[in-house]
């Protein structure tokens, strides 16, 4: 028997003049979907960006990410681009 993966990404984008946190209620409301393993979403701006991962358990738990940016003086470009291929890397 061979099991069958299914990968659910939520990304939820802002215009740059809102702050990427104003998403964050919104695409933990997509994530409570019913999956029983735990789910990973990004918001962002297009400037900023954060990660969160819902974990299922008898009382779904969520955690969030610092904010990422991609300003000059914060440049944080490679930390995201790092998540992203950590993400595509896990087994869940």
């Amino acid at each position: 028997m061979s099991a069958y993966r299914l990968w659910i990404l939520d990304f939820e984008a802002k215009r740059t003049e809102f702050s990427a946190e104003m998403a964050i209620a919104q695409c933990l409301a997509y994530m409570a979907s019913p999956p029983d393993r735990s789910l990973f979403g990004m918001v962002t701006n297009g400037g900023e960006f954060i990660f969160i991962k819902l974990s299922r358990a008898a009382t779904p738990e969520y955690d969030i990410s610092d904010v990422f940016s991609l300003l000059p003086r914060r440049n944080r470009l490679y930390d995201v681009l790092a998540l992203l291929k950590r993400l595509g890397q896990l087994s869940l």
